[in-house]
Formats: C-alpha cells, structure tokens, sequence
C-alpha cells in the first residue's frame, strides 16, 4: 500500500541546473518577429479552469462544456500520428526515420497506449475545439487551448525503450533543415486552415516533449531540440503578426518536473533554456500528474527557480493534472470492503455500468473514503497549490464517453503497466452512467472523486 495523502514530504529541490539554450541560427533560417507580452493573470484573483479534451477532440460536447460552466478548452493534435510522413527506415544515418513531408488531409489518427480510439477524426474535429468559443459562460466567450504533440517515439515499435541517438533534426544542416520545414509547415497548415489561428487562445509548442523527444538523454537531441523550438516559436510569432492574431505562445507541457528527477532527461533544461530567454515565450505548460498534492508547490517553484533570469513577464498553466501516480502505485491495494484490489474494482465498476446497473456515486465515494491510502480532498489542494502559486489557467479531463466492451487502454491486465485515468473525468457515463430525469437528463453523471472540486473551482471564478 502506498499512502498519497497530503502529509507525504514534496521533494526537495535540487540544485540548479545548467539549461540548454539554443546554439546559433543563421539568421536566414529566421523570420523576424516582433516581442509579444503576455496577458497577466487576472486580479482579484481565481484560477481561471477548463475542460480538457487531450486527443480525444471528437469528444468535444458544447453542451456538456456550457453545462459544466468552466471558461477554458483544450485539446492536442498528435503531429508525427497526424500530419508527418516518414520516410524508409535507414540504418546506419541518423535520423533512422527522417520527416520527408507532411498531409493535409490525413484525418485517422493510429491508436496507441495513450492515444485512444477517439482520435479518429481528430483533424476534422479542430474546428469543432474551435466552435466551443460560442459558448459564453457568464457572458464570456470560451477561450482555446492547442497543444502541438512532437511524438518522436511514433515511428518505433510500441515499448521501444533504447532510441537509437541523435535522432532530433539539426536545424544546422541541410537534411535537418528540410526536416523542420515539414514540420513547421505542417504546424502552419494546422493553424491557417479555415483561419483556425483567429479562434486560439494559447498555442503550447509540445504536450510532453521530455517523454516523445527521444533519446531524451542526448545532448545532442536535446541541443537541436532547443534550436528548434526556438526557431518555432519564433515562426508561431511572426504567423501571428502576419495574421493579426493574438494566441499567447506557451512551451512545454513539462510533466511533474521534479518526479523523475530532471537531472535525468535533458529535453526539460532545454525547454526552460528557450524559455528563460525567447521573450516571444508567453509562459510554460506543466502536467501535474503527482503522486501527493504536495508535488505541485514543489514543481512551480523548481520551474520558477530555473526561469529566474527571465526579465520579462510569463506565465504558468496546467493543461493536464492529477492523482494518477497514488492511484498507479496503488493497483494492486486490497480494497477494504470489495473482496479484490483497485484494478479488479474499477473493472468490475465498468462491467457494471455496461450492464445498465451501475454503482451509485454515494457508494462509490464511500468505498474509496474507506481505503486508508486514498487522499480525499487531493482535488481541492491541488487547486489551493495552483491558486497560491497564482498559476494563470488550467484543464482538467471533462468527460470519459462509454465505449463498450471496455478496451485496455486504462485498466491494463499487465499489473506493472496499469494506468486507471477512467477514474478522474469530472462526467463520467463509464463508471456511472447517464442522468435519466431531471434537469440534467442525458448528460453523464458526475464523478464524486473529482466533480466536487472541479464545481467548487468554478463556482470561484463567478
């Protein structure tokens, strides 16, 4: 059993790091643009909350966002799944699948580990993201949020674990070049097409680069990875000022920057290395998927440590957080008062509902309240952290669509590669399923373990 209540020690921070900044461009390579200041964080101040979608954009619901009440979307195109094509396996010259061009009309996204059947479509659902800003909660047009997902890792069979080195493009050479001209222009496809650039809020550069940029031990990855973000952001810029558009330009999303600790993947350094010093940075994306709330504190004020040189104003925003890694190490828990563990609970809750008899929120709650390792108030304190932080924004997973019979992409029969995310969405038709009377009739009913916190976050913001 592995306790995650809020009493566990948040690690310590290490020492400072050397960031990665990036080496020279030629300034032909460059499109000049001008510097962009970010909006501040509102004042008097409240955590500004939204819905998050991740890959799933075909799942986007106006309803159930007007419904929910938040002010924010978002969601993440998959590039390498998506939009990049790749050429023949070579074996002996880095990269061993080089980027020979990119789609325009590429509309089914593979499925993976974490990227669900959902994607389909996913392209072709943009602009359904996009149309989310017709919703106005309290008179207010929803406001957007793109992350651009660099998967390196694509091309590779699934559980590749020794990436073969240098396999980043070198902006430097002329291969390398044409790379990131693929790359770029897919980007650039992305965000004009049907103006989508105008109905933007915040343009995030990656979703988790420090896993999908891979070998993410490299040097030399990692240094051509920071010419090339700083080359991009540079590019979002001047596609901005060309557009007359006003998307903030955030980098990352660094995933719970202190667990593993950083020292051991140099993608992160490098991340904040363009960060600290592109001033068309507006701030920095971080998932805060923790195993104990007090990770969060410690995550913003590690990131705030490194961008301490930083002259200019930034921001941060969490786009993605949660208890998954208590709830991960704890699979394999006897549950007190269900005869099996948290994996044998959360299958038997799904069968359940797929059986028209679903488990009632009440027992539930009180099921998980039961189990001594459980942190029940992990919602809430995670806010406070991102409320004293004065974090500028966050998403949190709005809402898991049943999909029957249930695939292993969350409950996993493998007891070391167990990932229960279907017990975090806010509506939740797979655990509990739909509301049948009343005013809510139709929706998914709500899950106790998160909508308590994630209502009490909204209501904060009126």
């Amino acid at each position: 059993m592995a306790a995650c209540n809020e009493e566990s020690a948040a690690p310590a921070l290490p020492p400072t790091q050397s960031l990665v900044t990036p080496s020279a461009v030629a300034t032909s390579t460059l499109v000049p643009s001008p510097s962009f200041v970010p909006v501040p964080a509102p004042a008097p101040y409240a955590v500004q909350i939204g819905a998050g979608f991740n890959e799933s954009i075909a799942n986007v619901n106006n309803p159930l966002i007007a419904q929910s009440g938040v002010r924010w979307a978002r969601a993440y195109v998959n590039l390498a799944r998506n939009y990049w094509v790749f050429g023949p396996a070579t074996t002996n010259v880095p990269p061993r699948y080089p980027i020979i061009g990119f789609n325009t009309n590429n509309l089914i996204q593979d499925p993976s580990d974490v990227s669900s059947d959902a994607d389909v479509l996913a392209i072709a659902a943009l602009d359904q993201l996009i149309n989310t800003k017709t919703v106005a909660p309290a008179g207010q047009p929803m406001k957007v949020i793109l992350s651009l997902k660099h998967d390196f890792s694509f091309p590779y069979p699934a559980g590749t674990t020794n990436f073969p080195f240098n396999q980043f493009p070198d902006l430097g050479t002329p291969d390398g070049a044409a790379a990131v001209n693929h790359m770029v222009s897919a980007i650039f496809n992305i965000l004009t097409t049907n103006d989508r650039g105008e109905g933007i809020d915040i343009v995030v550069t990656g979703n988790e680069p420090m896993f999908e940029i891979q070998p993410n031990s490299d040097p030399v990855t990692a240094a051509n990875y920071a010419k090339y973000l700083d080359y991009l952001v540079g590019q979002l810029a001047a596609l901005r000022a060309s557009n007359n558009w006003t998307y903030q330009i955030f980098v990352g999303a660094l995933n719970s920057p202190l667990a593993p600790p950083p020292a051991a993947n140099l993608i992160a350094p490098a991340i904040l290395g363009v960060a600290s010093t592109n001033t068309n940075v507006a701030g920095i994306d971080l998932h805060e998927h923790v195993a104990s709330t007090g990770e969060v504190t410690a995550d913003i004020n590690y990131v705030k440590s490194q961008m301490s040189g930083r002259t200019t104003p930034w921001n941060i925003i969490s786009t993605e957080f949660s208890i998954i890694r208590c709830l991960e190490t704890n699979m394999t828990t006897p549950m007190v008062g269900t005869g099996g563990n948290l994996a044998q609970y959360i299958n038997a809750t799904i069968s359940n509902a797929a059986a028209g008899t679903p488990v009632t929120p009440a027992a539930f709650l009180a099921t998980f309240q039961q189990q001594p390792w459980y942190p029940a108030d992990w919602f809430n304190q995670m806010m406070s952290a991102f409320q004293s932080e004065r974090v500028y924004a966050v998403t949190y997973g709005l809402d898991a669509p049943p999909r029957y019979p249930w695939t292993n992409n969350y409950v996993r029969t493998n007891a070391n590669n167990i990932q229960p995310w279907v017990l975090l969405p806010v509506y939740n038709a797979t655990l509990f399923g739909r509301v049948t009377n009343g005013p809510g009739a139709g929706f998914p009913v709500t899950n106790p373990l998160s909508a308590p916190g994630f209502q009490s976050a909204v209501q904060a913001m009126q």
